[in-house]
């Protein structure tokens, strides 16, 4: 009887279920971490597959990512096993397009376009989309799934620099480029 309560209790303390988590990587020269947001716990992190170690390695200290994967809350660990979208730190806010519109990522997964006048955006969006952003196992870059109120578009999205990104997108039914921009990050 003993050793059943006590395997009961190992097995509801490991709490090893494939599940969904969300929450932002945590970086350092020696360690990766997954500092959960439902629990406001820190996990540290192994990559279910060499892939998902690579797109791992893709992101950047305080990047969001929801992910499937299962935890270990006794040794405080988080094996990942598929990434459902990530969120870039260094995407989020206002960058101008060289076709003469502004775009403001606003948070993680939403962003609107308006028009650019000089240096300035015009303060009323044109647009707003919703985005999720999903490493991309071909380059560097991430694939980005757009949608609006009337269309739907896929994307590469590659950030040059800490101020220079490209976006190239694709109509979702035909795969037909319908625009290529520059963006670069407004001051």
């Amino acid at each position: 009887m003993r050793s059943i309560v006590l395997t009961i209790a190992v097995l509801v303390g490991v709490n090893c279920w494939a599940l969904t988590f969300e929450g932002t990587i945590s970086k350092t020269k020696t360690s990766v971490a997954f500092l959960n947001k439902s629990d406001n716990k820190r996990y540290d992190l192994t990559s279910g597959t060499p892939l998902i170690a690579t797109y791992i390695a893709k992101l950047s200290d305080g990047d969001f990512v929801s992910v499937d994967g299962s935890r270990d809350v006794v040794e405080s660990r988080l094996t990942i096993n598929s990434i459902n979208y990530v969120g870039l730190k260094s995407l989020i806010g206002t960058w101008y397009g060289d076709n003469d519109f502004c775009y403001n990522f606003m948070n993680n997964t939403d962003f609107n376009v308006s028009r650019r006048s000089g240096r300035r955006c015009m303060p009323t969006s044109d647009f707003t989309y919703t985005y999720l952003l999903n490493p991309d196992s071909r380059n560097q870059g991430w694939v980005m799934l757009v949608s609006g109120e009337y269309r739907s578009f896929v994307g590469d999205l590659k950030i040059v620099s800490a101020s220079t990104a490209r976006l190239q997108l694709y109509d979702s039914e035909t795969g037909e480029v319908m625009s290529s921009l520059n963006l670069t990050r407004m001051k």
